[in-house]
């Protein structure tokens, strides 16, 4: 072959090979900050409590993540973790009916992008579930949010605490099909972490509510919680 043939050749697979690792190391570093702004996010402590500490923790993460998505676009990570860095905050502050509004809606935006990006992740649409819940709405939007974390991770444990920490929260402000939803939940998680479950339910009322499902060894344990007669 000859030799311009082969530069011919040989300059595209190097000017390839050379944007692969570019796109590689900016991949990279783009993941380093993604991790970097979930331990900051993670040091945030109970919302209520937004100091000057907590105030340079939460906009170094959220630079953070902006830096990450400079590097390589969209990421559901990355529209997830801004989306539950801007839930604590608009927990921590203060805002005009207007201004939180309008937070609530990007809030919400960012999960719906998360989803977009990943929608068979069971736990990003949890997390439009809680939003749309801590925001009180119990809407459309809502019930299938719930309903997709069910059938898309009906075994996963974390989701089912969670899920029954909604129970607890919020039950009397969900329509029947979402309790039905969240009774099944419930009766998986007594099946595979009745000891969790048990220790997850604090007050009388949550206690009540997991007796419903839970049997032996919690006869005893649950014998106040339980109609008589």
């Amino acid at each position: 072959m000859k030799r311009s043939r082969r530069w011919m050749i040989g300059l595209p697979l190097l000017g390839l090979a050379s944007l692969i690792l570019m796109l590689s190391v900016r991949w990279g570093m783009a993941s380093l900050q993604l991790q970097a702004a979930a331990r900051n996010g993670a040091a945030l402590s109970v919302p209520g409590e937004l100091g000057a500490a907590q105030r340079e923790l939460l906009d170094r993460a959220l630079a953070q993540l902006d830096r990450a998505e400079s590097l390589r676009g969209p990421h559901p990570e990355q529209s997830n973790l801004r989306a539950r860095l801007l839930e604590w905050e608009l927990a921590s502050v203060i805002l005009a009916p207007e201004a939180r509004l309008a937070r609530q809606g990007e809030i919400l935006s960012l999960y719906r992008d998360a989803i977009r990006q990943r929608p068979s992740w069971p736990h990003f649409w949890a997390n439009l579930a809680f939003a749309h819940a801590r925001m009180g709405r119990f809407g459309e939007e809502f019930q299938h949010a719930l309903e997709r974390t069910v059938s898309l991770g009906p075994w996963e444990r974390t989701l089912q605490l969670q899920l029954a920490r909604l129970d607890f929260m919020y039950s009397a402000r969900l329509d029947a099909g979402s309790r039905a939803h969240l009774d099944g939940v419930l009766e998986r998680a007594a099946r595979v972490q009745p000891g969790r479950l048990w220790s997850l339910a604090a007050a009388p009322n949550e206690r009540a509510r997991v007796c419903e499902v839970l049997d032996q060894p919690y006869d005893a344990a649950c014998a106040p919680y339980r109609p008589q007669g």
